[in-house]
This record gives structure tokens, C-alpha cells and sequence, in this order.
């Protein structure tokens, strides 16, 4: 029997949920200008792991992770995970 985590659909689930807080953060940061380092440093979440949530696509990112760059970036932790405007409302 595999593992509820080797389901195709929540893969695939968690594969549009790293893109979107991937696009929402990268979008963020141009939007206000701040430097990685300095997101990382009022944040308190190390840069290594700031990179690997723009770039990595197969991210688990941790709820007080999101909830840190989200406090210094001035918006709401649910705006990093809702929809894209490309996603339709069945989320493929």
C-alpha cells in the first residue's frame, strides 16, 4: 500500500502549492524591494532556506516559516497559498 505522500494527486497538490508561494514571495520581495539577506534577518529564517522556497519546486515549507516572511512582508500568510489567477477551480 503507498504512503498517503506517494499519492500522485497530493504530489501533484504539493508541486502548485510550492509554485504559488514561490511566485507570491518572489513577487513580494520585487514588490518591496528588500534584499534576501535582509528578509532573513528580520524574519529570523535563514537564507538558505528563503532560496530554496524561490527555487526548489518540491518545497515543504512550514506554516511558521510562510507566517515569518509573510509578518515582514507585510501580508497575510493565506495570500501565499491561495490560487494563482492561471489555476483554474478544480487547482490543476
Amino acid at each position: 500500500m503507498a504512503k498517503p505522500a506517494d499519492d500522485p494527486e497530493i504530489q501533484a497538490a504539493r508541486v502548485r502549492a510550492a509554485r504559488r508561494i514561490r511566485q507570491r514571495l518572489a513577487d513580494r520581495i520585487d514588490r518591496t524591494g528588500i534584499t534576501i539577506t535582509r528578509l532573513s534577518e528580520r524574519s529570523g529564517v535563514a537564507k538558505s532556506t528563503i532560496y530554496r522556497l524561490l527555487q526548489d519546486e518540491k518545497n515543504d515549507a512550514r506554516m511558521n516559516t510562510l507566517a515569518a516572511l509573510a509578518w515582514v512582508l507585510l501580508i497575510d500568510v493565506r495570500d501565499l497559498l491561495d490560487p494563482l489567477p492561471d489555476e483554474d477551480s478544480s487547482g490543476e
